[in-house]
């Protein structure tokens, strides 16, 4: 693409290799000594770091962006010290970082300082791939160095440095290691000619900031200290919702042929533009072809769209592949149709353009960063916003997401990890629009669970059936569609169990696996076993025999939100049919808690020789912050209490 040539920033091998021998230099003669003047001794950082199996001592990340003949040159050195504090942290081994085509690594260096100070290089570092997953395929390469020779005392040392060929690709800087950290420091060495961009964002007040003018550079620097290490907690949206992290863009340079460059969203919308302008301008035969005939049996604009969308899904297999700047440029879309497999961005491409072939022209490429990512548009107007890329049909006012990634969803739902998200429309090549995903109602998640059961000689015996609806349907699908014929009957037994472990599923039936419009269903017959208890004439039993994920209660010292992944609704009715000789002589009272976060309705009644309990758990936030954890256990504990309810079953 000539557009991306000019975006490229000088990137001549040999500068580079001329360059390395002084940077390692100056990198251990600099950053090295200051880190050497520490008095602390093993003891002491043991006696701080009671328990730790390792305390980073320094992690210092240095860019220096200078104005050169052809453009820009930027480079980022990293220095990483570490001491092992006791056995646990010897079997942390191994250290990594990252490399691709639009940020190499030009050189690295690993080594370990010995307790009575001697260096000892490392030698074993390996490089791979880091695919992420089968259907994932990218350029960036894993280099892992394996330390050897650790110990309680013994410091670890990793220095490399990567080059950036397009100025609009820095990194982030998080404030946060896997362990507790002495010193966590950024600085960006930048040319006067230079302007710097930046955002620091979940600012903790406890990060020291100076912007220092030498002559013709300017220094920022960034450092925390005393950080905590960062803590794994279940259903997190991530760190980048709560930990200070520093979003680094350039906003002009003083070049004689400027790039693009970022500092609002306009120019970010700029940029992506230069990936599109010339996409799909020539459609072949053959997709025409193809777009006339999905087409044909359909009336209404929308149900056109809607049948073009499904037919991506099913005719397109998703996998990403992703190299230098194909992670930002769509595929032709003749070329995705030949080979019937593309990413995200080429899954855009031919949903636009077999609308556009048959003269729909609403159907728009549209950039999208998943819930993995915090940011809006305006508070980081750089590609960190984005992730992934969607088409988006414009009906009228609205607007419906179309992520043929997503293979499960059906139409007008958006895929359930981008609701509530910003998405970049691209309407026009000078116009954009900025739209919230909508968050996908409760009722339409509906799962509906009926279950029918008697018992005899304390051995129950029923039938039942699960309903999934809108998004719990695609996750349901998505879960089972990989899963081999045993796999996937425990799963199902999983989704349905019903009471303990003593839960038998004897057989199940599927329906509507293949209409997307229609829920898909579960029939089932089961057995269970040791549930009901007896005490004389008299058994107890409780109706309420299905565990919800969603009644989880949150930690006392939890720090993020909780997410899930979407709204949810639980409609489940139970049925106990007794004999002619059993009879019960009260029913627990209804329940109704309704409140911001959740709401629960439960009833019993009693036809003829049934007795029914009918309730419905609804979710109303896919995000839980920590201000609202009292009130959402709370509501928990009284749900609970209520399901704690058992029946008394009476001989008569």
């Amino acid at each position: 693409m000539e557009n991306s040539k000019k975006l490229c920033i000088l990137n001549t091998a040999n500068v580079f290799r001329l360059r390395n021998s002084l940077i390692l230099f100056i990198l251990f003669t600099v950053i090295v000594p200051a880190i050497a003047q520490e008095t602390k001794s093993f003891e002491a950082y043991k006696a701080a770091y009671k328990g730790q199996p390792e305390v980073v001592i320094s992690d210092v990340e240095k860019y220096v962006i200078k104005k050169a003949k052809n453009g820009l040159l930027i480079t980022q050195e990293r220095h990483k010290e570490s001491l092992v504090l006791n056995k646990l942290g010897v079997r942390d081994q191994k250290d990594q970082f990252y490399s691709s085509e639009l940020s190499p690594v030009m050189d690295y260096n690993a080594y370990i300082i010995t307790k009575d100070n001697k260096k000892v290089k490392m030698k074993n570092f390996n490089e791979s791939s880091n695919n992420s997953g089968s259907v994932f395929f990218d350029d960036v390469k894993k280099i892992e160095v394996t330390y050897s020779g650790l110990e309680p005392g013994v410091r670890k040392v990793l220095q490399y440095e990567t080059t950036f060929t397009d100025p609009n690709l820095l990194h982030r800087f998080v404030f946060k290691r896997q362990y507790a950290a002495e010193e966590l420091k950024l600085e960006v060495e930048v040319d006067n000619s230079v302007e710097l961009g930046y955002k620091v964002i979940n600012d903790s007040g406890d990060i020291e900031f100076q912007k220092t003018k030498k002559g013709k550079k300017t220094l920022y620097q960034w450092v925390k200290k005393n950080s905590t290490p960062y803590k794994w907690e279940p259903n997190s949206p991530g760190m980048l919702y709560v930990e200070p992290h520093v979003a680094l863009f350039i906003t002009d340079a003083e070049l004689d042929e400027k790039p693009i460059f970022l500092g609002d969203v306009p120019k970010l919308y700029a940029y992506y533009q230069t990936f599109v302008k010339d996409l799909n301008k020539d459609i072949n035969k053959d997709l025409q072809t193809i777009a006339e005939t999905i087409a044909a049996p359909h009336e209404t604009e929308e149900e056109k769209v809607k049948a073009i969308y499904y037919w991506v899904k099913d005719n397109i297999k998703y996998i990403a592949y992703e190299n230098g700047y194909e992670g930002f440029i769509p595929r032709e879309a003749n070329l995705v149709c030949e080979r019937k497999f593309g990413d995200c961005k080429d899954m855009s491409s031919i949903t636009q353009a077999l609308c556009q072939s048959i003269g729909i022209d609403n159907v728009k490429l549209t950039w999208i960063g998943t819930r993995d990512i915090p940011y809006t548009y305006e508070e980081v107007p750089t590609p960190a916003v984005d992730n992934h890329m969607i088409a988006c049909y414009v009906k009228d006012d609205s607007y419906i997401f179309l992520d043929g990634t997503d293979q499960w969803t059906a139409y007008p739902y958006p895929s359930s990890f981008i609701q509530g998200k910003e998405a970049l429309v691209g309407l026009s090549p000078k116009e954009f629009k900025i739209v919230t995903v909508p968050i996908v109602d409760a009722i339409d998640n509906k799962r509906k669970i009926e279950v029918d059961f008697t018992e005899e000689n304390g051995l129950i015996k029923g039938t039942g059936s699960f309903e999934f609806h809108g998004l719990s349907r695609t996750r349901q699908l998505a879960t089972m569609s990989s899963l081999n014929k045993t796999s996937k009957f425990n799963d199902v037994k999983r989704r349905v169990l019903l009471g303990n472990n003593k839960f038998i599923l004897s057989d199940y039936t599927e329906e509507n696996i293949d209409n997307r419009d229609l829920p898909y269903i579960l029939h089932y017959d089961f057995n269970l076993d040791n549930y009901v208890i007896e005490v004389g004439d008299e058994h107890f039993i409780n109706m309420f025999m299905k565990e919800h994920s969603l009644l989880y209660e949150m930690e006392d010292d939890r720090i993020f939100p909780y997410e899930i992944a979407h709204l949810q609704h639980i409609d489940v009715t139970t049925r106990y049919t007794i004999n002619d000789t059993e009879s019960i002589n009260s029913l627990p009272e209804p329940l109704d808690i309704d409140n911001d976060l959740l709401s629960f309705k439960a009833a019993y009644s009693m036809d003829g020789r049934t007795i029914q309990l009918h309730y419905i758990l609804e979710s109303k936030s896919i995000f839980i912050e920590p201000s609202q954890f009292e009130e959402w256990n709370n509501t928990i504990r009284s749900i609970k209490e209520y399901m704690d309810n058992t029946l008394s079953i009476k001989q008569q």
